[in-house]
């Protein structure tokens, strides 16, 4: 059932979109400069054989730059081809709870999954700058203490403002800033840590952590590699 649901942020006048073809509401919709997504593909009612499909009208949709991101997770599902779709074809992820009732019933605080919701990494809270980095795809999707990202420089801001390296003579301490928790695999994929909100730790100099729960596209990885001449780095290979 392509093209599925999708939204139309920043429009100026909903009325003009009441119309009975599709691709003339898409039309209509970048006319207003809208920013088009691509709601849950991995929808029931939407699947192809019960398969999360990409279409030919999507093809169509992204040639004629209409559509401009893809949801990588709704509810408490996640969508690992439109992730993958959204690395190869240059959309931005987003991430939703969808809620249809409160916050509090539909992910309550004694369950574990969290909300999901997409971060956006922008200068300030204006409209223009909020566009400009949905345009830039400088977001963070945040979905069962995971988050994902495909833009380096959206990545590097977000773990530098949450994590800090403190040099302590032959150990360095990490220290989370955030509320948010990491999770930390040293490179020999044996030592496991877990950094909760506010938290820090101490480790060894000379060492290559990896952050588990933080994915920069679909196969890479987002180091800290502590180095003792205070050149500790945080680098996404």
């Amino acid at each position: 059932m392509p093209p599925g649901h999708i939204s139309a942020l920043f429009i100026k006048d909903a009325n003009l979109l009441d119309k009975q073809n599709l691709w003339d509401v898409l039309i209509e919709a970048k006319k207003q400069n809208a920013y088009l997504i691509w709601n849950h593909p991995g929808w029931e009612a939407q699947l192809t054989n019960n398969q999360i499909k990409w279409h030919d009208y999507h093809t169509n949709m992204l040639k004629y730059f209409l559509l401009d991101g893809i949801e990588i997770s709704n509810h408490k599902s996640f969508y690992k081809e439109a992730f993958k779709w959204a690395e190869e074809k240059g959309l931005a992820i987003l991430a939703s709870s969808d809620l249809h009732l409160k916050s509090s019933e539909s992910f309550p605080s004694t369950k574990n999954f969290k909300r999901p919701y997409t971060l956006i990494i922008s200068k300030d809270k204006s409209i223009e700058s909020i566009r400009k980095s949905l345009n830039n795809n400088q977001v963070v999707a945040f979905f069962n203490d995971t988050f994902f990202c495909l833009n380096d420089e959206a990545a590097n801001i977000f773990i530098n403002k949450n994590i800090q390296i403190v040099s302590q003579i032959d150990k360095f301490q990490i220290v989370n800033k955030s509320t948010y928790s990491f999770t930390f695999i040293k490179s020999d994929l044996i030592d496991t840590l877990v950094l909760n909100g506010q938290g820090s730790v101490y480790v060894n100099s000379d060492e290559v952590f990896f952050i588990s729960n933080f994915i920069v596209g679909e196969k890479v990885k987002y180091y800290i590699n502590l180095k003792n001449d205070n050149n500790s780095t945080f680098e996404i290979k």
